[in-house]
């Protein structure tokens, strides 16, 4: 029997004293057929997930005790990695050869090399390992639905990307590209990750809307890739915004070989059709709001089409299916377990 067909199997998340690390060990706690085995802490054991959240997880270690011996002694069947930007490679490399799954979520294998290098401006340092990992993209990655290899290289997409691609996803092929795409999101804070810098002190992010790296952001080649697009087609303009978590991207495309049936009716229509059978989506009737998706792996899409142009909006929680939630989504999936199992799909009342 392979790990894929056990009724439970044994997972470790490292990286549990971050952000999305935290939010992961909360979801896998009392998952029906994922058990948290280990939580390895990166830098601070006594974080919120261990002070704060109870969870029914014995083993709690440094990173510095992950190694492949570890992970064969305790018959670990997935590792989630949760570490921030440039803390993976050496990481991964200590368990390079696991006869098992590793779900990534940063940045560190999505892109080619080259383009990585290009875009954060560092060193590939594992650009060997890079053409094994496949996309967790689930509305994007077809291929995940007949995985059968119990080792397996997951790459998870970042939580811009996830947002803006769903947003014009269904009509990535009637995208006119003699006009660029454009993309304006916001974020929440927590979207910047754990570690406490000037930008997001209290003073920088309170009755603050702060603009950024418009037209450098690391996530752009992503979604131009998703898309179908050259980076040069595609604008971007991120902004973080005062709140703790949520995301929403309007993406607005000119449409090509226009017959002039289109209308916003006609094309909520083809977004219901082209979502049907992804239940984490939800197409909704007016722009979605991301107190609607808070803590849920919900994303909720709305189109609009006016005069030749698409103008659709998505919001997303970005601890969740920004990075958590949709990771733990890719996992049912490659285990043919229910995609929803361990996820919250409904959005708060209030």
């Amino acid at each position: 029997m392979t790990i894929l067909e056990a009724m439970t199997v044994d997972v470790c998340v490292v990286g549990t004293s971050g952000f999305t690390g935290g939010e992961l060990s909360k979801l896998l706690d009392g998952h029906p057929h994922f058990s948290l085995h280990t939580m390895f802490y990166n830098s601070n054991k006594y974080s919120d997930i261990f002070t704060n959240i109870p969870l029914d997880c014995e083993n709690e270690e440094p990173i510095t005790s992950l190694n492949l011996k570890y992970l064969e002694e305790n018959n670990i069947s997935v590792v989630f990695l949760c570490l921030p930007h440039g803390k993976t490679f050496d990481v991964y490399k200590q368990i390079q050869n696991f006869d098992g799954i590793v779900i990534d979520f940063y940045s560190n294998f999505r892109l080619a090399p080259q383009t990585y290098e290009k875009w954060y401006g560092t060193k590939h340092t594992m650009s060997e390992e890079q053409p094994i990992f496949i996309s967790g993209f689930v509305e994007v990655n077809s291929n995940l639905f007949s995985t059968q290899s119990s080792k397996l290289r997951v790459a998870m997409p970042g939580c811009f990307v996830t947002a803006s691609t769903l947003a014009l996803l269904p009509i990535k092929h009637k995208i006119d590209t003699s006009v660029k795409a454009n993309f304006f999101a916001t974020t929440g804070i927590s979207g910047a990750g754990k570690e406490a810098n000037q930008n997001t002190s209290y003073y920088s992010v309170s009755d603050n809307v702060r603009p950024y790296r418009f037209g450098t952001h690391q996530h752009s080649p992503e979604i131009a890739g998703h898309l179908d697009l050259a980076e040069d087609e595609l604008l971007f303009f991120p902004h973080k915004v005062p709140m703790t978590r949520g995301m929403n991207s309007l993406g607005v495309a000119k449409l090509k070989d226009l017959d002039g049936s289109e209308s916003t009716e006609s094309l909520t229509k083809l977004y219901k059709d082209f979502y049907n059978e992804f239940p984490m989506v939800h197409v909704v009737d007016a722009p979605p709001e991301t107190k609607a998706v808070q803590n849920t792996n919900l994303a909720l899409v709305n189109v609009q089409f006016d005069d030749g142009y698409v103008y659709a909006s998505s919001a997303i929680d970005n601890l969740v299916k920004g990075a958590a939630g949709h990771a733990l989504q890719t996992a049912n999936i490659i285990f043919n377990r229910d995609q929803a199992m361990g996820l919250i799909t409904k959005g708060a009342v209030i």
